[in-house]
């Protein structure tokens, strides 16, 4: 081992298969672990303890600061070219209460050594001390360009925090750990509270800086398959052994308990005429003692589900049996000093507020004094046992889950960063635990016997966000009136200044800095789809042999195209009600541990898919499980979809209330979504027919369901029940299973037991889809936009091109990245390219008419679009980076079956790898037809600020408030 290191501890961490190795560097006290392993997703991550000492959002400034432009790297934005040109798996930077991280991934040797050199230039020697205009592009500035005109605040980060401090959910865990910490960093916004980052100034901005990103302060961690002997020598020669040990005084300090519960109130925006009845979000807080086990927070992870997560936990059944709200959600979070817990009750009443307290406290007392449901606790167990064992996130680097897991203990000056990793004791103990009354006296220890808990109160108020407003223009106003003409001239100077600096093209030598692979460093390999195809019953199974760690992944697909189209808007309360209500064997609360007991997990879905103008629409029921649990996953599946009861009124009213709210958090936290998907309904039958099924028109159908319940009940269940006739039938099936070969023969046994359940043909009705361009500016009380455009080029006889991975980078990292976010000040902005369909859509964003001045700028941009064969390759790098993006085995076996089932082949894929990597300049500028095809078509939709939507009403058909 390297001489410049101490080693702490080593350990084999066999329940993640890795040897971890915890060492110090000894001049500078930087900390570093190692997870090795045969993992080619390799990980790097460093990260800085930086608690924060106001709202004004210094950690999360920063974070986005550092990246825009270094000591070797002196470009303006060495991010976004890793973003074009780089084979990057992941690449972000992220803010957290107490820590700011830095982490990349790829599965290429070079460019991973590339990436981590750009990385800690970026961290330990950025530009940000030297050029003010960074700070003022990714933190806030005011921006004057007449001295008539009023002046106005923007920024990339007051940008994002306006639009997180939209939503009642955000405010209210954001005013819970101000409740419970006032006296620590955990008190205040690491992110920024849009009130304070406008009171940030450049000073303490590097003042910061200064104290915080020192090798001295530092968390690095290194995953999967390396040389650690290499790393750990260039970590050393390129960078910590420049810097000498210091004292970061970054030390995380407990809160002193509170002596008494305190409650804390504050108000959310909500439309005008929405009314103010069962608006109140109601939140119940409990801070835990620093220092807690790893067995006891994992028990609390357990409990947290039996009681308040799980469908019929007794928290919820508690406090909706006393009327206290109609959603109520709950947690336990251990990412921090000290852990807190929640329970949440969401469409309450003010007036409720003892009420809430008191039978929370009540349940929990009676819950220890009567015992817990031992079944209970064994489900919730086993589903996160699986979880953690699956290792099964998504799109996120497995690596960087296991770095955030090690900061959980490690930040906190514990040297065992490996202790969240020992599954077996960890889960054995747990399981033993069940057994004796552990679990009750983890209530009557933490959620008990404490004064450190708290009440936070969100009321609505139609108001507020008027008011809100309001007093930023009149502030401002006063602030430019305390100016001479001498400072208003500075201002307007200074914003020319910055859109100068912001739209300058950077130097090609600077450009040249940033390391780049080699088209020899690319592969035309493909990941093969694997689709093995046989009928069973009449009903076709498509295979997928991959390496799943013995764990079988199945998607059941029911066609819904001909279910009438009356019928269609109920297909989201059909599979709402699945799993979620009695069926004959269960209560709902006993289906949910039956499915945790044997699964890891059963989920049912609708998705749409299209090709040549032509759509399936269906439901899906996914599960996961051990190859003995096959049979009885299916066994649990087939009960749900054959005997659930709707009978149960006030159970259904729940359930409805539940999918409101979900509704309600999704148009606020990912408005993007809502509108670029409403503007593809405009044109496209498929996502019109998902609007009415899980978009904006369900919810107002959901919403007026539920507004005139005893009204519309019985007939709600009546077509619910229509549509399991209609539905759940052979000749409406499809079967995709991924597993390697051991769980062919189990699961082919399992299917054909489960299809005998089913008829062999079921009744058809037509649906009839209509498509009207509506052009849609919808109004909501949010601080910022969400503005899309799409459009339809295949109906031109367009074919689509593998060039169109290379344009996507190209202007997701280029033009869209330049003229909305830095330019314009928006969060982000995106852009997609269907077989057959253009959109683009902007998220977080102060401006609307702007925006969709830029979207319409990529004509003009393809038209003067040239790029030499360097150029050229970075983009094509960076294109083939996301083609190759990594996946697990279940998302590797779905993705083969989509892609059989729209007939796409592994030529196909291999075509279009070769238009990537051959991609020409002139190949670019070709597709500029489509764009004009596609703004010719002109289908917008924009949610967001009420005032903005109505200053630009022209550019609507149609202006409405989004929530009801």
């Amino acid at each position: 081992m390297n001489k410049n290191y101490t080693i702490i501890k080593q350990e084999e961490l066999k329940d993640i298969n890795s040897k971890g190795t915890l060492l110090v560097h000894n001049k500078t006290n930087a900390k570093i672990v190692l997870f090795e392993n045969d993992d080619e997703n390799k990980m790097f991550c460093v990260g800085f303890r930086t608690p924060p000492k106001d709202d004004t959002g210094v950690p999360h400034i920063i974070e986005h600061s550092v990246l825009c432009g270094s000591r070797k790297y002196p470009v303006k934005e060495p991010f976004v070219e890793l973003m074009k040109s780089s084979l990057n798996t992941f690449l972000n930077a992220m803010t957290f209460s107490d820590k700011t991280i830095y982490p990349v991934a790829s599965c290429n040797d070079k460019d991973f050594q590339n990436l981590m050199d750009v990385y800690l230039d970026a961290v330990f020697y950025p530009n940000i001390l030297t050029n003010e205009k960074i700070f003022k592009q990714e933190g806030w500035h005011y921006e004057l360009t007449n001295k008539d005109e009023d002046i106005t605040l923007n920024g990339v980060v007051y940008n994002e925090m306006k639009g997180a401090f939209s939503s009642p959910d955000s405010l209210t865990e954001r005013e819970t750990m101000n409740l419970l910490f006032p006296d620590t960093a955990y008190g205040f916004e690491s992110g920024g509270h849009p009130d304070a980052i406008p009171t940030l100034t450049y000073e303490n901005f590097k003042k910061f800086y200064r104290m915080y990103y020192h090798p001295s302060n530092s968390y690095i961690v290194l995953y999967g398959n390396f040389d650690k002997e290499e790393k750990l020598a260039y970590l050393d020669e390129e960078y910590l052994s420049k810097f000498d040990k210091i004292d970061p005084n970054s030390e995380l300090c407990e809160q002193k308990p509170l002596k008494e519960a305190r409650t804390k109130e504050v108000f959310y925006p909500v439309t005008k005429g929405q009314g103010l009845d069962k608006k109140t979000y109601l939140s119940y807080c409990v801070a835990f003692p620093k220092g807690v086990s790893q067995i006891d927070s994992n028990g609390m992870d357990v409990l947290a589900k039996v009681l308040v997560e799980a469908n019929g936990s007794p928290l919820e059944r508690a406090l909706l049996e006393a009327g206290v709200g109609e959603v109520i959600t709950g947690r336990y979070e251990s990412g921090a000093l000290q852990p807190i817990f929640t329970v949440k009750a969401k469409n309450a009443e003010y007036q409720d507020k003892e009420k809430f307290v008191k039978t929370i406290e009540d349940c929990l007392k009676r819950l220890v004094k009567e015992g817990l449901d031992k079944k209970a606790l064994e489900a919730s167990l086993n589903i996160l046992e699986f979880k953690a064992r699956e290792a099964d996130y998504g799109g996120m680097s497995k690596g960087l889950i296991y770095a955030i897991g090690a900061l959980g203990t490690w930040l906190y000056d514990d040297n065992d960063p490996f202790s969240p990793f020992d599954f077996t004791t960890i889960f054995s103990t747990l399981r033993e635990n069940i057994k004796t009354d552990y679990y009750e006296k983890l209530i009557e220890k933490y959620l008990i016997n404490t004064t450190h808990k708290g009440l936070v109160i969100a009321r609505p108020s139609e108001t507020l966000q008027e008011e809100k407003e309001r007093k930023v223009k009149e502030k401002l106003q006063e602030f430019k009136k305390g100016l001479n003409d001498k400072d208003i001239e500075k201002i307007i100077l200074e914003t020319k200044e910055l859109k100068e600096y912001q739209a300058e093209e950077d130097k090609k030598e600077d450009l040249d800095k940033i390391p780049l692979l080699k088209k020899e460093d690319l592969s035309y390999d493909i990941r093969p789809f694997k689709n093995k195809e046989y009928t069973v019953k009449g009903v076709k199974v498509v295979e997928h042999d991959y390496s799943t760690n013995k764990i079988a992944y199945f998607d059941i697909l029911f066609n819904v195209k001909n279910v009438g189209t009356e019928n269609v808007p109920y297909l989201s309360l059909l599979i709402s009600m699945l799993g979620a209500v009695n069926t004959e064997k269960y209560s709902y609360l006993e289906l949910e541990q039956e499915t945790n007991i044997n699964t890891g997990g059963i989920s049912y879905r609708f998705e749409t898919l299209s090709k040549n103008h032509n759509y399936l629409a269906n439901l899906i029921a996914s599960g996961c499980c051990l190859y003995n649990k096959i049979d009885k996953a299916l066994e649990l599946i087939e009960e749900t979809i054959f005997t659930s009861k709707f009978d149960n009124k006030d159970r259904f009213k729940e359930v409805l209330s539940i999918v409101i709210s979900s509704y309600m958090n999704n148009l606020s936290r990912a408005g993007h979504g809502a509108a670029v998907n409403r503007a593809i309904s405009y044109f496209d039958e498929g996502s019109e027919f998902g609007q009415l099924v899980n978009g904006i028109d369900n919810y107002y159908f959901v919403k007026d369901i539920y507004d005139n319940f005893d009204e519309k009940y019985e007939e709600t269940i009546k077509k619910i029940n229509e549509l399991r006739e209609i539905i759940f039938a052979k000749d409406n099936i499809m079967v995709s299973a991924t597993f390697d070969f051991e769980g062919s023969e189990p699961f082919k046994k399992a299917i054909t037991k489960f299809l005998d359940a089913f008829k062999d043909e079921s009744p058809k009705y037509n649906v009839e889809i209509k498509l009207e361009k509506k052009n849609e500016g919808f109004k909501a009380p949010y601080d910022v936009n969400y503005c899309a455009i799409a459009g339809d080029y295949g109906k031109a006889g367009l074919p689509f091109k593998g060039s169109f991975n290379v344009l996507q980078n190209i202007l997701s990292a280029g033009y869209l990245w330049k003229n909305v976010r830095v330019l314009g000040g928006a969060y982000g902005c995106m852009c997609s390219f269907g077989r057959e369909t253009i959109s683009f859509v902007s998220y977080r964003d102060p401006k609307i008419k702007e925006t969709y001045d830029v979207y319409k700028g990529v004509i003009d941009f393809l038209d003067k679009f040239n790029a030499n064969s360097e150029e050229m390759l970075k983009l094509i790098i960076g294109a083939v980076g996301s083609f190759d993006y990594p996946i697990s085995p279940n998302r590797q076996g779905y993705r083969s079956f989509v892609n059989y089932i729209l007939g796409y082949t592994n030529e196909d894929q291999l075509q279009r790898k070769k238009e990537i990597i051959d991609c020409t300049e002139e190949d670019i500028r070709s597709l500029k037809p489509y764009f004009i095809e596609v703004f010719k078509q002109n289908n917008v939709c924009t949610i967001g600020n009420e005032q903005k939507v109505e200053d630009n009403k022209e550019l609507f058909e149609e202006v409405k408030n989004l929530l009801k």
